[in-house]
């Protein structure tokens, strides 16, 4: 989904590596409360920043609505999407990241 809307936005392919990460996901339960993975949401905070200028895409916002931005010099890419309002996912793709994956 994140390839498809960035070929929509962009018109061309990413071929690197996404990392995608939510905050919405916890790390583990304890005393019945969820516990947030603090790495997770340090890179959210970290993205929300980065994508903050970026204008909100969606034809549907209530269902659906993100961000992208693309740093053509850094050869880096970010989304941040949120769906119903509720769930929040963040993918992001340096070039940094295809160096560490061969």
């Amino acid at each position: 989904m994140i390839r498809a809307l960035f070929f929509d936005a962009f018109d061309r392919k990413w071929t690197l590596p996404i990392a995608v990460i939510s905050p919405n996901i916890f790390a583990e339960v304890e005393s019945d409360h969820p516990v947030p993975h603090q790495a997770t949401l340090q890179t959210v905070e970290v993205s929300r920043l980065f994508l903050g200028s970026e204008p909100i895409r969606g034809a549907n916002p209530e269902v659906f609505k993100y961000r992208l931005k693309l740093d053509e010099a850094n050869e880096a890419f970010a989304f941040a999407g949120i769906f119903y309002e509720l769930f929040e996912l963040y993918a992001y793709s340096p070039r940094a990241m295809a160096a560490q994956a061969v």
